[in-house]
């Protein structure tokens, strides 16, 4: 709320991508679900994903399709929403 994005409405070409929320599945344990023998369920924890640039952005295994993937990454948990930062 309040950033040049919110103000203009949309992002526009040139804007360059900084960051973006993505999910991450895991196992979340009940309490004492491991010593009871294992009562886990798979879920989502939401994270902050660094879009890599200049020299990082060329090193092995980082492109644009991980970052793709990273945004596409929220639908996957359900009706979340990503967070875009430019």
């Amino acid at each position: 709320p309040g950033s040049n994005a919110d103000i203009v409405g949309t992002a526009k070409v040139g804007d360059v991508l900084r960051a973006c929320s993505a999910m991450v599945p895991e196992m979340k344990y009940g309490q004492g679900g491991l010593l009871l023998g294992g009562n886990g369920r798979p879920g989502f924890r939401r994270v902050l994903y660094m879009v890599p640039n200049g020299e990082e952005y060329r090193a092995d295994g980082v492109s644009f399709d991980q970052t793709l993937g990273a945004v596409v990454s929220n639908a996957r948990a359900g009706d979340f929403d990503a967070t875009l930062v430019f």
